[in-house]
C-alpha cells in the first residue's frame, strides 16, 4: 500500500519551505515523505507535495502539528 493523495487538515506555525514531513506511523518499509512547499507569514502550511509515496501494510494516521485524514485523503 502506498499514499497516492492525501491533505494536510491542519498546521503548527513555523514551518519552513523545503521541510520534510515523515510519515512514519503504522507498518511501513518506507515513510512517505510530504514537502512543504509553501507557507504564509506565520509558517503555518499552505501547500505540500508528496515525493515519496511509502510503503505501508498498515494505514498510517498522524496528527501532530498537521493531520492526514485517512478516511477522506489518504487511499491505498
Amino acid at each position: 500500500m502506498k499514499i497516492v493523495s492525501y491533505a494536510v487538515k491542519s498546521s503548527s506555525a513555523n514551518w519552513q519551505v523545503s521541510s520534510n514531513i515523515f510519515v512514519a506511523t503504522g507498518n511501513y518499509t518506507t515513510p512517505a515523505i510530504i514537502q512543504v512547499t509553501g507557507v504564509n507569514a506565520q509558517g503555518y502550511i499552505t501547500s505540500t507535495n508528496l515525493i515519496n509515496t511509502g510503503s505501508y501494510t498498515q494505514v498510517p494516521q498522524m496528527s501532530f502539528g498537521y493531520m492526514i485524514d485517512p478516511s477522506e485523503k489518504v487511499q491505498f
